[in-house]
């Protein structure tokens, strides 16, 4: 992919936002952490839920957004839905992200 920003088109930029838009929630990044932290290991709902604290219809909602915005990706097994980060790009995001941010915080939180 090629890092020249002078013909993106409003297509283009309306996705890109939309993207960084999944990011901007803090419930969806515990989501996404919680899953690099899993490594390989699919995880269903309902352990997601429970390991964060939180309710199962919202981490189902925000599972949907991520799914949605390629950042997991899911397989069925019998009832259940188990969830994963789709590839290594989730985590090279994240890391650019906290990378630019310690460098404006001198790694203060």
């Amino acid at each position: 992919m090629k890092n020249n920003f002078d013909h993106l088109s409003g297509t283009i930029l309306e996705k890109l936002a939309r993207f960084f838009w999944v990011f901007s929630d803090p419930s969806r990044l515990k989501i996404i952490v919680f899953l690099l932290n899993t490594g390989q290991e699919a995880c269903c709902v309902n352990k997601i839920a429970a390991s964060l604290g939180m309710n199962q219809p919202a981490v189902s909602q925000h599972l949907r957004a991520l799914k949605d915005a390629h950042l997991v990706k899911v397989v069925r097994e019998k009832q259940f839905y188990r969830y994963s980060i789709a590839d290594a790009h989730v985590k090279d995001v994240l890391t650019v992200g906290l990378q630019h941010l310690w460098e404006e915080t001198g790694g203060r939180e």
